[in-house]
Parts: structure tokens; sequence; C-alpha cells
């Protein structure tokens, strides 16, 4: 046990020891009411994406929802569960106005054709036939002050694993207000979307509109990393890193992280303990000798 324990330890103090490289991440766009869209949209321009506005189904009959719609065009095919599942083009007639928090959201919503969710309980998944970077809707008439009836959008990769979960603002969005929610995912890994709506005892019907998403062709929506260290320029603070340099979230590779001094003592410290014959390297059969003289296991354990 001693000896398994050593090894865990000796991890550990690898681990500890030097930075890694940095992991793709979900980023959230859900609680700035008035701005998320711009917010969204921004950070996606910086990006070089290009953001695919033709879900707004203005070209949509009205009536029962089209699964395959805008699969020959965009790549695009949905599966509504109970609500979600027709198409109008006019706005919710009455609500609960007075109820705090009250948002505006990003202003009324001019009336044009709309997916309606009329269920309390539903879903609706997007289905895409390429992986995409974003993702981003509109919410109409949102009644959900102190997060009693919140919208949740759920993104999965390929493998159908899930990437990450947004929620919507705790705030009351009637009569008619547009509140958008966006969520990006550096990985470019998106392949299904899944809405949904917690019931509500009120049945409001929310009206969904302007579908947005991003997608990776060779050109477009390059998360770009000119140094090619595994963090995108946007967050580079030490741009120009060796190739193949050990760096941290920032970007910074680990000669910032440690002075020269200090690495020579790391490293003379590890040649001291497992340089047995003192020729300056670490062979793995003295590394197994180092660490059965330290763990006090001197011979194997055999049947």
């Amino acid at each position: 046990m001693k000896f398994i324990n050593l090894f865990a330890l000796i991890f550990i103090f690898i681990l500890l020891s030097f930075p890694i490289y940095a992991t793709a991440e979900i980023l959230k766009f859900v609680d700035d009411p008035s701005n998320n869209s711009t917010n969204w949209k921004d950070y996606l321009q910086q990006q070089n994406c290009v953001i695919n506005t033709n879900i707004d189904f203005e070209n949509h009959p009205i009536g029962v929802l089209n699964n395959k719609q805008y699969f020959e065009s965009d790549g695009v095919s949905f599966t509504p569960n109970s609500g979600f599942n027709q198409i109008v083009n006019e706005n919710a007639t009455d609500g609960t106005t007075s109820t705090e928090p009250k948002s505006e959201g990003e202003g009324i919503n001019v009336a044009t054709k709309m997916l309606i969710n009329s269920d309390s309980t539903s879903s609706l998944i997007v289905n895409f036939n390429e992986p995409i970077s974003s993702f981003g809707i509109f919410l109409i008439d949102l009644y959900n002050p102190n997060n009693i009836h919140p919208y949740k959008i759920e993104v999965f990769d390929p493998n159908e694993s899930s990437l990450g979960v947004i929620t919507s603002a705790a705030y009351n969005f009637q009569l008619n207000y547009r509140y958008f929610m966006g969520i990006v995912s550096t990985a470019n890994n998106i392949s299904k979307v899944k809405i949904s709506a917690k019931a509500s005892t009120k049945k409001d019907g929310v009206l969904l509109d302007d579908i947005m998403f991003s997608r990776l062709p060779s050109n477009i929506c390059s998360y770009i990393d000119s140094d090619k260290d595994g963090v995108i320029d946007q967050w580079d603070k030490c741009p120009g890193t060796n190739v193949g340099s050990w760096i941290d979230s920032s970007g910074c590779s680990g000669q910032n992280l440690y002075t020269e001094e200090q690495m020579n003592q790391m490293i003379s410290k590890v040649l001291l303990w497992g340089d047995l014959n003192e020729d300056g390297k670490i062979s793995l059969i003295e590394a197994i000798k180092a660490l059965r003289i330290t763990s006090g296991v001197t011979e194997p354990f055999v049947k």
C-alpha cells in the first residue's frame, strides 16, 4: 500500500509542479437581459464567426411546424415534444404585467412569424447536420419572476454528451418583451440543442423567434491561436510562446512561472532522488529502484 501511495504522491507532485494546457470552455450569455444578444454577437464577430440568421420563420407557413423546413438550406431540423409545434404571427394579447421583478429585456417584440410553446411542460430539440460553435434564440413574453417558470437550453456534442446548460434570467418579461439566450462552445462541437420549459400552473405561452448559430467551415469562426499554444489570441496574455512549451491557462510558459534558480533546484532534487549512477539522467530501472528504496519495499510480492 505504501508503494501505491508513493506513486500517487509523485503523480500529484508532477501535476502541481507544472501547468496544464488550456481546455475548451462554454460561454453563457443570459445574465444581461438588455444586452445579451449584442454581447453574444460581439464575441462571435471578434472570433471572425459568421452568424446564420436564416431561421426567423418568415418563410414558414402559418400552422403546424415543419420539422424539416430548414434542413436542406441550413442543415437544421426540429424534434418538438408536446408544445413548440405551431407557427403564429401575432404577439400575446394578455399577461401578468405587474409581478416583480420585471425587465423590458431588449425591447418590445414586433409581431412577425414565430414558434409558440403553448404547453406548460415541453421541449424542442434543434438538430444540426454538422457541428456548430454557438447558438442563440429570442424568447418573447417569458414569465419567470423569481425563477418560477424558467427556460433551459442544453447543448450536446456529437457523442450525445452534455456540454453545458444555460437558464433564463429570473424576470417577468410580459407583455411581449424580447429576451435573448445565447451559448458558445470554444471547441465548436455542438451538434444538438435542447430547449425546455418548466411546468407552470398559469400555462403561459412563450414565443420563440430568430434562431441563430455559427458554424465552423475551414475559414470561418476560427478561434485564432497564432502561437499554437492552445490558448486563443483573445485570451492569450503571452503571445509568441515557443511551440511545445508548457503553458498555463493564460498562455504563459513555464519559464515565466519559475526562476532559473528554482528550476535548477527542482531538477537537482529529482536527480539526487533517482539518478543512482550519477549520469545526469533517470532511467526506468533507476526510478523503480529509487521507489523501492523510498517506500521500503525491497522485494516484489510473489505468491
